[in-house]
């Protein structure tokens, strides 16, 4: 059984390889999922 910084740390793992692909492609959305991205790393530190 996972505990729940597992589950944090795969969450934001997922999170991060789905960047890629727009990254990849250059979808304009891009800055807002990279944004989003940062505040979940900032979440998952201050906990």
């Amino acid at each position: 059984m996972m505990d729940n910084s597992q589950d944090r740390n795969r969450a934001l793992n997922y999170c991060q390889q789905a960047l890629k692909f727009p990254q990849e492609l250059g979808i304009p959305l891009i800055k807002d999922g990279e944004e989003l991205l940062v505040k979940i790393q900032v979440t998952l530190e201050g906990n």
